[in-house]
């Protein structure tokens, strides 16, 4: 009697279409390729991190893990700066004081 009345409350207009998903459950793995090109699309600061990733199809978290690992990555490369030089110097003795002191040992006037 119960189920009788269950089933008489609902019709065929209230169901609604569920999607079923078969098979085994795996992740998607993704390039390094990828990975960059999504960290790069996220890093705009006027773009919201959780649009990028629902545009690519990644989990907001994971893509923060992604940005977090970029950061790290690029802290800890060596640093490098160019340098131009714009004219050879050469090494020129630095004039000193008029009397020096020769009691520094090991130096000479």
């Amino acid at each position: 009697m119960h189920q009788d009345r269950h089933q008489d409350g609902h019709d065929a207009a209230s169901y609604q279409r569920i999607e079923v998903i078969t098979g085994e459950r795996r992740r998607r793995s993704w390039s390094d390729a990828e990975k960059a090109r999504i960290v790069a699309e996220s890093a705009d600061p006027e773009t919201s991190i959780s649009e990028v990733a629902r545009r690519n199809g990644v989990n907001r978290g994971l893509l923060s893990v992604w940005r977090r690992q970029a950061r790290l990555a690029s802290s800890e490369a060596p640093q490098f700066v160019q340098v131009r030089l714009q004219a050879a110097v050469e090494a020129q003795p630095r004039a000193g004081p008029a009397n020096s002191d020769s009691s520094l040992s090991g130096f000479s006037a």
